[in-house]
């Protein structure tokens, strides 16, 4: 089944539902897969956003969450869509030094100066962060699905005071829901990156 194309909000007022056609107007022109779903809006905006160190000009209507621009519009697979309402931290970012959840946070309203750093833009494959090395270490994760969640807190939190404590890291990490049952590897491989760090 041809994946969905989420363009608006639901409450945006002037928005169409189109299947397997293609619609022209003064202020859009978007054409839906045969068989696809496109959600068409007469708000969309060009809209210029850095992720990971890159500049993107992307098309969408402003009210469009984060999420949905890095996921579908850039193609990234680092942040994950879990519940839609900022609960479990599968879409976490990072934004100006903060763990960010990027579910509910309208493009829009985001500042020009803002960067937004995902789980990919840490490191690569072939370098990858200290942290993400860690994890890589202690075999800190099973299915990965919470791994922004984790790890960007995780790293936002330690940006923030070096010498967070044990109870600290676990306090933050309270909003991040995993169900791999690897929180003791994923702890451990915290605390020895925030060691390394500081030695």
């Amino acid at each position: 089944m041809p994946r969905q194309r989420r363009r608006a909000g639901a409450s945006n007022p002037v928005c169409f539902l189109a299947t397997g056609a293609e619609f022209a107007s003064k202020n859009t022109l978007r054409t839906a897969a045969a068989g696809g779903v496109v959600l068409i809006t007469s708000s969309m905006r060009t809209i210029s956003i850095k992720v990971d160190g890159r500049l993107h000009t992307v098309e969408v209507d402003p009210s469009t969450p984060l999420l949905f621009v890095l996921s579908d519009e850039l193609g990234l697979r680092g942040p994950k869509f879990g519940c839609g309402i900022a609960q479990c931290g599968a879409c976490t970012v990072i934004i100006g030094g903060r763990a960010v959840r990027s579910c509910v946070l309208p493009i829009g309203s985001m500042k020009e100066e803002d960067e937004v750093t995902t789980l990919e833009g840490l490191g690569t494959p072939e370098k990858p962060h200290p942290l993400q090395q860690s994890f890589i270490n202690e075999g800190a994760s099973q299915c990965g699905f919470c791994l922004s969640g984790v790890i960007l807190t995780a790293k936002a939190v330690l940006d923030e005071n070096p010498k967070a404590s044990d109870e600290e890291i676990r306090q933050a990490l309270g909003g991040v829901l995993c169900r791999c049952f690897t929180h003791t590897r994923m702890l451990r491989a915290i605390r020895k990156y925030a060691d390394e760090r500081r030695a």
